[in-house]
C-alpha cells in the first residue's frame, strides 16, 4: 500500500481561534530541534507519482491541533480512517505546498507511524517529562 500526507493546511487561519499558548510554548523545542530544509534540491509530487505509476494516494492532512486534550500541536486527519487503522506494510511520503519532503516506510500502518512522530513533542524544552 502507498500513502501520501499533506502538509498544506499548517497555516494558522484568521477566523479560527487557537489556544495560542500551547503553540507558543513550544518555541524554545523548535529552535532546537527543528532543522532547516529550504536549500537543496526539491522534488515535486506529481513528477515523482508520475515515475512511479501514480500509486500514491491521498491518506491525510497534518493540521494544527488546537485540542485542549492533548498537548501535541499536529494531528493527522485521514481521508479513510479504516485505511489508516490498518495494521499493513506500507510506503509512505509527506508533502509541503506539492513538494516532497519526505519518503518513508513503515510495517505496522499509518496510525503507528504517525504516533512515533508525535512522539518526539514531549522534550525538556517544552517543560514536558516522561
Amino acid at each position: 500500500m502507498y500513502g501520501l500526507i499533506n502538509i498544506n493546511k499548517l497555516k494558522m487561519s484568521s477566523t479560527t481561534t487557537y489556544n495560542t499558548t500551547k503553540f507558543t510554548d513550544g518555541e524554545a523545542a523548535r529552535k532546537i530541534w527543528s532543522k532547516d530544509i529550504s536549500s537543496g534540491p526539491v522534488v515535486s509530487l506529481d513528477a515523482f507519482n508520475l515515475s512511479c505509476g501514480n500509486v500514491f494516494v491521498k491518506a491525510a492532512d497534518i493540521t494544527l491541533d488546537d485540542s485542549a486534550k492533548r498537548s501535541t500541536v499536529i494531528k493527522c486527519e485521514p481521508t479513510n480512517t479504516q485505511t489508516w487503522k490498518e495494521n499493513v506494510e506500507q510506503i509512505y511520503i509527506i508533502t509541503k505546498y506539492g513538494f516532497v519532503m519526505k519518503i518513508g516506510g513503515t510495517m505496522t500502518g499509518m496510525k503507528s507511524r504517525w504516533s512515533s512522530y508525535t512522539c518526539g513533542h514531549h522534550v525538556i524544552e517544552r517543560g514536558i517529562m516522561l
